[in-house]
């Protein structure tokens, strides 16, 4: 090796051509500047924005060029609800070092009128849902939905702006009225009732960290009215307010996910946290906080999906109206519904959906699932009856281009309770 070494330096034209040789082993990324956009062009789109689709894909001008970044491009943009199918090219630019970006979109129809209904034992509901999810064609959202229902009643106006002024902060607003029946429950025999009504507004501000992070932080103003209907003498006593609930929000949310035909691939995580007391001249005094989890895995082209959820509420000192609840299609089918109450809840589920009938704009898939949860009171010794356990199977029926299904029909099969509960939904329900 010395030996070699002294003859190419003795040699000037071997040390070149070795060089030279050297050289080409390399690759050509290595030796080449990188490309970088010189434009940005956006093709097919009807209702949605040039610039709002850019801004979507994350790309900017002059930025370097790699498979990795039009990749990104790609999954962003298609994980949007509204693109039935997205495809992010590369052409020449006005010399070698350019390229001109070329981003091909196809849209869904990105709002739609829907009926809803909702049936189970002891519960039903009706109403209809309207829901835009490209409004001026800027990707943000505004929801109006409104139902009567024999033991609960809403109207929601809900607005979400996913970049503010083109910029990566974010704003959500909720307006909402609730006129609520709400049923106390012993041995799945009502034993209370305390009619609740509820209007007010939540403003979160926050800002979008990453393409999954964000966080926000707000406030909510409520205006309730409590009254005692009914009640079974020997029961726990409750404190009924009538006033201001003014509270301070603080939102962390990671979401990832992806949908394919109405079904979510990726994770989903939340952590929430609610402080309400006279610092912010509210007539209630109580703390709550939540972790929400949810991951959805596809597999066969997308065909069948697991999806399990993890939820974990703690709270201190909370309203009656604001107890937490367990039990019904939310969240333990196979039970009536809100048939259980506590400060502490924890819950698990999951849930497995294969295709039946795929038609050309119907998709009928069934499901089977387990949920399980265990809510109580933390001033009360925890028992095993507070833990409840639900399994069944269902159909649902979704057209394609809209994220969630039109209808859905399950039967639940409560273990602790021996009993056996149906669920049917049609249109969404909140």
């Amino acid at each position: 090796m010395c030996r070699l070494k002294i003859r190419i330096l003795r040699h000037p034209k071997i040390f070149f051509l070795f060089y030279y040789l050297l050289l080409l082993s390399f690759p050509k990324t290595i030796l080449a500047k990188a490309e970088r956009i010189e434009k940005i062009e956006v093709h097919n789109n009807e209702h949605a924005k040039k610039a709002a689709i850019v801004s979507a894909s994350g790309l900017k001008i002059n930025q370097e060029i790699t498979e990795s970044l039009l990749k990104e491009a790609r999954d962003r943009l298609g994980s949007n609800i509204i693109f039935e199918k997205v495809t992010v090219t590369e052409a020449p630019g006005s010399d070698p070092m350019h390229s001109v970006i070329i981003i091909w979109v196809k849209e869904k129809i990105s709002w739609f009128i829907v009926p809803s209904f909702s049936f189970s034992e002891g519960d039903y509901s009706g109403g209809a849902t309207y829901l835009e999810s490209n409004l001026f064609g800027r990707f943000k959202k505004l929801l109006l939905f409104a139902d009567y229902g024999n033991q609960a009643s809403h109207a929601i106006l809900g607005y979400r702006d996913p970049s503010l002024f083109d910029s990566r902060f974010i704003l959500s607003v909720d307006g909402v009225f609730r006129l609520d029946h709400m049923r106390v429950y012993e041995d799945r025999v009502q034993v209370r009732q305390v009619n609740v009504v509820e209007r007010g507004v939540t403003i979160m501000p926050g800002y979008q960290w990453s393409d999954h992070f964000s966080s926000s932080v707000g406030g909510s103003y409520r205006w309730i009215t409590e009254h005692l209907i009914s009640t079974s003498p020997g029961l726990r006593t409750i404190n009924l307010t009538e006033g201001n609930n003014d509270a301070f929000l603080l939102d962390f949310h990671y979401n990832d996910t992806e949908i394919f035909d109405g079904l979510s691939e990726g994770s989903d995580i939340e952590l929430q946290s609610e402080l309400s007391d006279g610092r912010f001249f509210s007539d209630f005094n109580y703390f709550k906080q939540v972790f929400r989890l949810t991951n959805g895995i596809g597999i066969l082209h997308h065909t069948i999906n697991f999806n399990s959820g993890v939820s974990i509420q703690l709270a201190r000192d909370l309203p009656f109206y604001y107890e937490l609840t367990l039990g019904g299609e939310d969240n333990l089918r196979g039970y009536l519904y809100r048939e259980f109450r506590g400060d502490t809840k924890y819950e698990f589920g999951e849930e497995v959906t294969v295709p039946i009938f795929d038609f050309k704009r119907f998709i009928l898939r069934g499901i089977g699932f387990w949920d399980s949860g265990l809510i109580y009171f933390k001033n009360t010794q925890f028992v095993r009856s507070d833990w409840h356990n639900g399994l069944g199977t269902g159909l649902r029926i979704y057209v394609k281009g809209i994220a969630v299904p039109i209808v859905g029909y399950d039967i639940g099969y409560g273990i602790e309770d021996n009993s056996y509960a149906t669920y049917l939904t049609i249109g969404a329900s909140f």
